[in-house]
């Protein structure tokens, strides 16, 4: 006769192994054949490593609000910038940088808290070499990239003036200030994963510490999975809910990031079927 332990493990098993599917499935239905809309489309239009690391910075960082309206900012954002947006940023100084981007809004931030994102991009890559140098530069290590991000936002918040302004600071939320840091996770997750649906720019970054990024789509998906109990969409929900994806994927935790959320904002079910 089976123990009573041996018969709640053998449920566990039971469950992950339903989750798995249901997550497998969902990530075979959104792959980069569903791209749009999605702020990703823009950053996989470069080709260089370069390119993508600014354009991702800035997209990421734009990532709040409706789809279309983030597409349309952060496409605005770079266009000053052309083809290849980080040759034209190492060559543009601030106030042309707040004269290309005058009028500029997107929700409560505006162009010269984009331009100061971009010449605090144009300094640390100035001085590191490239943002995944100096994202690597401040990285304590450990299980996932929480300390490297607390590192990070200090490293760009220091290097332009303009981020005592509200709307700057909120382009690179930190994990010690409570946040969830979605903004910074999602660039994160398209530098660093490569599956032909993230661009794999940067290789200095292990995907098994990536934190997944959590916002309202993915934290409704992700609860009626039973992958997230905290209420509250912050840092620790954030690493709870990775936590429960690195049971399944210990490698690749945000693989099914995507997923969750174009399926939440599809309003599709996310309960295994």
């Amino acid at each position: 006769m089976a123990t009573a332990t041996a018969v709640r493990r053998r449920a566990t098993v039971a469950r992950e192994a339903a989750l798995r599917e249901r997550l497998e499935g969902m990530y075979r239905e959104y792959g980069s054949t569903r791209l749009d809309p999605d702020p990703l489309e823009i950053v996989r239009g470069y080709g260089g490593s370069d390119d993508r690391e600014v354009a991702g910075l800035v997209a990421a960082g734009l990532a709040f609000g409706g789809v279309r309206s983030i597409l349309a900012s952060a496409r605005r954002a770079l266009a000053p910038l052309g083809e290849r947006p980080a040759a034209a940023l190492a060559r543009t100084g601030d106030a042309d940088l707040r004269a290309a981007l005058a009028g500029v809004r997107h929700r409560w931030v505006d162009g010269d808290d984009l331009a100061a994102l971009l010449g605090a991009i144009r300094r640390v890559r100035s001085r590191h070499g490239s943002l995944q140098r100096a994202f690597l530069a401040g990285d304590p290590g450990g299980a996932d990239v929480g300390g490297a991000l607390d590192a990070f936002a200090r490293r760009l918040r220091a290097a332009d003036p303009g981020f005592a302004r509200r709307g700057a600071a909120a382009f690179v939320p930190a994990p010690s200030d409570g946040s969830a840091c979605k903004r910074p996770a999602l660039f994160l997750r398209w530098m660093a994963r490569d599956d032909g649906l993230d661009t794999g720019a940067w290789r200095g970054v292990d995907p098994a510490r990536l934190v997944l990024p959590l916002d309202v789509h993915v934290g409704r998906a992700a609860r009626a999975l039973g992958l997230l109990r905290r209420r509250v969409n912050d840092w620790p929900a954030a690493l709870e809910a990775t936590a429960a994806l690195r049971r399944i994927e210990p490698r690749d935790p945000v693989k099914y990031d995507f997923a969750l959320c174009h399926a939440g904002m599809r309003g599709e079910p996310a309960t295994p079927r």
